[in-house]
């Protein structure tokens, strides 16, 4: 009588664990799906190496850089809003407070039209006049290299 108990509460269980797996392994697999999907969904005028800022209401994609020559604290870049096939902006950032910023250790967090919000409270200001390309009549590609950084 012993063993016909015992032999249901161990399949319960082993069926408990496989299901408990089961669902484990989908939840990782959505996860993964939805976070790489963002990189095979992106524009395709938005290069490869820019970085997703946003969240699952939106968002931007940045491609910054800092140039050796540039004066530290300052940095070049483009943002590319997710749904507009133009350029968002193109030109240079300064960081407040002064000093090297590392995206790095300090990644972006947040785009709200004229500065770089970063993980620590810094942020990046956009310093150069631009005009969005929505009527044609900006640059369609970023080009960091026309980018003038004060001396």
């Amino acid at each position: 009588m012993m063993k016909g108990r015992t032999a249901p509460r161990s399949l319960v269980l082993g069926v408990g664990l496989v299901a408990a797996l089961v669902v484990g392994l989908l939840t990782v697999k959505v996860i993964w799906t939805n976070e790489d999907s963002r990189v095979d969904d992106r524009p395709a005028h938005v290069p490869t190496d820019a970085l997703w800022v946003g969240g699952a209401d939106g968002g931007v994609y940045m491609l910054l850089q800092r140039v050796d020559s540039d004066p530290v604290g300052w940095m070049r870049g483009c943002i590319f809003f997710e749904t507009t096939p133009s350029l968002e902006y193109q030109g240079a950032f300064e960081a407040s407070g002064g000093g090297a910023v590392s995206l790095v250790d300090d990644p972006p967090t947040a785009w709200d039209g004229d500065t770089i919000h970063l993980e620590s409270g810094r942020t990046l200001s956009a310093r150069t006049p631009f005009t969005p390309n929505w009527d044609a009549t900006g640059p369609e590609r970023c080009d960091l290299s026309v980018v003038k950084v004060p001396e």
